[in-house]
C-alpha cells in the first residue's frame, strides 16, 4: 500500500523554523541598533566634555594667541617716498609681528637708506606701518656719501617728512669735521644738520658744502 504525504504536514515545521529564525534575527538587529546608538551618544558626550575642559583651562582664551610664535618675515624691504617725493628704503634681516592687530614690526639688524645715499644702521628697531615711523636703538651708526660718520644711542625717523632726529646725544667725525651734541635733527629737504644742547666741535669750511649736510646750531 503506497504511503501518502500531506504537503501541509511537510512545510509546517520549516515555516515555523523560518519564523523563529527571523524573530531571533530581528531581536539581534534591535539590540545592535540600541548598542550603536548608545555608543554614538557616549562619543558625542565625550567630545563636549573635552571641549568644556579645554575651554576651562584657557584653551580658547586670548592668552594662547599672545603666547603664540610671532609672524616673521625674512629679509623684508619697505620702500616709499617722503611728502616731497624723496625715495627711501627700510630693510632688515628679520621683521616680526606679535599678536594679531599689533601695529609695530620688530626689526632685527635694520638699515634705513635715503635718496641722498645716507645709511642708518642699528642692531634693533621698530617700524610703525600706520604712522610710517621708524625707531632704531641699541647703538646707531649714520653714514653718508661724503664720508661723515655719526653714532648715537637711538634715532627716530619720520618717513613722511624724511626727518631724522634724536635726543640721547650724538657724536660725529669726517670731512664735515668733529661734533657732539645732546640732541640733533637731520633734514632731507635742505640737507641741514641741526645740533642742540652742549654743542662742541670743529667745522672746517668746504667748497662742496651744498652737497654736504651743513651743521646748524640752534
Amino acid at each position: 500500500m503506497a504511503a501518502t504525504y500531506d504537503a501541509h504536514d511537510v512545510w509546517t515545521p520549516r515555516r515555523e523554523l523560518s519564523l523563529a529564525h527571523a524573530r531571533a534575527r530581528s531581536r539581534l538587529i534591535g539590540r545592535l541598533r540600541r548598542l550603536f546608538t548608545a555608543l554614538a551618544g557616549a562619543s558625542f558626550a565625550s567630545v563636549f566634555v573635552a571641549m568644556g575642559v579645554f575651554a576651562a583651562q584657557g584653551g580658547f582664551s586670548g592668552g594662547d594667541l599672545r603666547n603664540a610664535q610671532p609672524l616673521q618675515m625674512v629679509n623684508p624691504r619697505f620702500t616709499g617716498r617722503t611728502s616731497d617725493g624723496r625715495a627711501y628704503q627700510l630693510t632688515a634681516d628679520i621683521a616680526a609681528r606679535g599678536a594679531e592687530g599689533e601695529r609695530l614690526l620688530q626689526l632685527a639688524a635694520p638699515i634705513y637708506r635715503d635718496a641722498m645715499g645716507a645709511a642708518i644702521i642699528a642692531p634693533r628697531g621698530t617700524y610703525d606701518e600706520a604712522a610710517r615711523d621708524v625707531r632704531l636703538v641699541d647703538g646707531v651708526v649714520f653714514t653718508d656719501r661724503q664720508g661723515n660718520r655719526f653714532t648715537t644711542p637711538s634715532v627716530r625717523i619720520d618717513t613722511r617728512t624724511g626727518v631724522v632726529h634724536g635726543d640721547q646725544g650724538v657724536t660725529g667725525a669726517g670731512p664735515l669735521g668733529y661734533m657732539r651734541a645732546r640732541s640733533y635733527e637731520l633734514r632731507q629737504s635742505d640737507r641741514a644738520l641741526v645740533l642742540r644742547g652742549g654743542v662742541q666741535g670743529v667745522m672746517p669750511e668746504r667748497g662742496d658744502a651744498a652737497q654736504t649736510p651743513r651743521p646748524v646750531q640752534e
